[in-house]
């Protein structure tokens, strides 16, 4: 017998419908006046939408939330019609709706929490539902109490605060100078308050208008170029890490979950630079924090820090799921192609790069170059550097390569970026060995400026000089051991089994073939389980070089065969030709090996026909 629908489901779907209906309206008022904000409230509820039609608990509420949400969209809808401009409106008007958006991602979170088996409902504890729920309702009622009291007045508002805007624009402007006339605003705060004051005068600009913009524009140029304060920029991680436990302990103290969730994200992200493994527990918690308190930009920086934390660990698919959840809630936010979302995008380049997918990291890392260049300078530069890294790895030719690395140096003397220029050094150095330079002083250079800083950096430079199959005969092979203990150290997976191959190639070196297969072994199977193509392949590469110098051509011959597709994925153009060679030569050999035992048989007076049966075989293997 089919399902009969309650009373409570039917109200769902019927508000739901009115709601779908009003949100159509929305959409074109989004598309005609490109205002970001209701950008973001037309996202989420789309996504709500979509998540009540499987709710399956706390449906009454759900409908009451949802029918308050629904005549808050048509006040808003309202109040912009009403303008005579359809953009301006008051500053009260604007407040009210930031906070519907805010009330709105928490609507998203409750209602999320209310699917079967949701994970998301596994991050709140007792009572913080019920919590959630409450912080809904009251901010429903007070947008609604808002625009029932205020709807009348928007108009006369807004002719109002162009008088007022102007006011405050004066006053403040007056503020400066006199800060600017004194002693106190040699202070690189100082400089940095005015600076930030002027940057979001031009913000709001569509509400008034600025006289002088050209001289404000000059000024505001002069004090950024003081903010350089070397006591600011030291780079001193223990006091960066006090900081971030002070600030969460005063955030705890006055009941500041926003602020805790920062603060702890702050934190994690120094952890993870650092190489700290703890750097997953306290992105969680900011996810968690953020989560509770219907915060989808934060839980979207926590997703994005646990991601990178996977990343390191080896598990890629867990680390682009979580990357896929926080662009989601991020375009929930109206915060796509921003900051993060440039960030999140770069993770899943490094993840393709990680597993040897050239040629899809850098298609990423072009759009990257091509967003990036309307926004940051900085992104634009690390854009650059890494469509570099990867062409270095792909054989590009020298000059191309040469040439983004210019461009990336160019905007880091700009911008001034120690972890920029350290990343052109690393990727030049890399050019230079690829080319046959085998000095290892500029790698050294820049694993000492990474120690302690930037983890990254490190395993990049390690990396490099542990390979001995890039270096002269007379390198030290002891970096291979260096480069192992900082990949146990740091816990991550990729690193570790890089180490052991290399380690596998010092004893093949050596003639050690038992340990080197041993090792290459294990190792191989770390990189099959993290769908790691080009060392996977040369792994079987260096097994197949073994099985064939003890007179195993044919397991020799199935490895080289199963290591060109991978070295394909990985747009390795010159070691798949050196397979063909391979193949080529052994099969060769195979042949003519077989021929000499047909000669045999002969001799030994074996049916003809027998013979001619093991005659075919060599048609096969032409």
């Amino acid at each position: 017998m089919p399902h009969q629908p309650t009373i409570t489901e039917v109200r769902l779907n019927n508000i739901s419908t009115c709601v779908a209906i009003t949100t159509s309206t929305l959409n074109i008022l989004v598309d005609s006046l490109k205002i970001s904000g209701l950008e973001a409230i037309l996202n989420t509820t789309q996504s709500v939408l979509k998540l009540l039609k499987t709710v399956k608990h706390e449906k009454n509420e759900c409908a009451d939330l949802m029918e308050h949400t629904h005549n808050l969209l048509n006040a808003i809808i309202d109040a912009y019609v009403k303008s005579d401009t359809g953009i301006e409106l008051p500053p009260s008007a604007l407040n009210q709706i930031a906070n519907f958006t805010h009330t709105l991602h928490k609507i998203h979170t409750f209602v999320e929490a209310h699917q079967r088996g949701s994970r998301v409902k596994k991050s709140f504890r007792q009572g913080e539902l019920s919590g959630l729920l409450k912080d809904c309702k009251t901010g429903l009622e007070q947008g609604l109490r808002f625009f029932q009291i205020e709807s009348l007045n928007l108009m006369s508002a807004v002719w109002e605060m162009e008088k007022q805007a102007q006011i405050r624009y004066r006053e403040v402007l007056s503020m400066i100078e006199t800060m600017s006339s004194s002693d106190s605003a040699s202070s690189a705060y100082d400089h940095w308050t005015k600076a930030s004051f002027t940057v979001r005068l031009f913000g709001g600009q569509g509400l008034w208008t600025i006289p002088h913009p050209t001289t404000l524009i000059a000024q505001t140029l002069g004090w950024l170029k003081a903010l350089d304060d070397p006591k600011l920029e030291k780079l001193d991680i223990p006091m960066a890490l006090g900081f971030c436990h002070m600030a969460i302990s005063l955030a705890r103290s006055h009941g500041n979950i926003t602020g805790e969730s920062a603060a702890l994200a702050r934190l994690a992200w120094i952890k993870w630079l650092t190489a700290d493994h703890s750097a997953r527990i306290y992105a969680q918690a900011a996810q968690r924090l953020a989560k509770v308190s219907g915060n989808l930009a934060n839980e979207a920086e926590g997703l994005y820090l646990e991601a990178l934390c996977w990343r390191g660990s080896g598990d890629y698919r867990k680390c682009i799921s979580l990357l896929r959840r926080a662009s989601a809630l991020l375009e929930l936010c109206g915060l796509s192609r921003g900051a993060l979302d440039y960030s999140l995008m770069d993770c899943r380049a490094a993840v393709h790069a990680f597993k040897s997918e050239y040629a899809q990291a850098c298609n990423l890392h072009r759009q990257l170059l091509q967003t990036s260049q309307e926004r940051q300078l900085s992104h634009h530069g690390y854009s650059w550097i890494n469509i570099a890294a990867v062409e270095v790895l792909m054989g590009v030719s020298d000059e191309v390569i040469q040439e983004k690395i210019g461009a990336s140096q160019t905007i880091c003397n700009k911008i001034e970026s120690k972890i920029m220029m350290i990343a052109c050094d690393v990727v030049q150095a890399d050019l230079n060995l690829r080319e046959g330079d085998i000095s290892c002083s500029l790698f050294c250079k820049c694993l000492k400026s990474g120690l302690g800083q930037f983890s990254e950096i490190v395993t990049h430079c390690l990396e490099r000089l542990a390979d001995v199959t890039r270096w002269s005969p007379h390198h030290d092979p002891s970096w291979s051991i260096v480069f192992l203990a900082n990949s146990v150290k740091s816990k991550e997976k990729l690193a570790i089994h890089k180490a052991l191959q290399f380690i596998g190639d010092v004893h093949f070196i050596e003639n050690d073939e038992v340990t080197a297969v041993s090792l290459f072994t294990v190792a191989l199977e770390g990189f099959t389980s993290m769908d790691v193509h080009r060392s996977r392949a040369e792994c079987m590469i260096r097994l197949g070089d073994i099985a064939k110098e003890s007179g195993n051509s044919l397991k020799a011959l199935e490895l080289w065969e199963n290591a060109k597709p991978l070295f394909e994925r990985s747009s390795q153009t010159k070691r798949v030709q050196d397979i063909d060679e391979r193949v080529g030569g052994i099969s060769e050999e195979l042949k003519e090996q077989h021929r000499e035992n047909l000669a045999r048989l002969v001799e030994l007076n074996v049916p003809a026909g027998k013979v001619e049966g093991a005659d075919s075989d060599i048609e096969e293997l032409e």
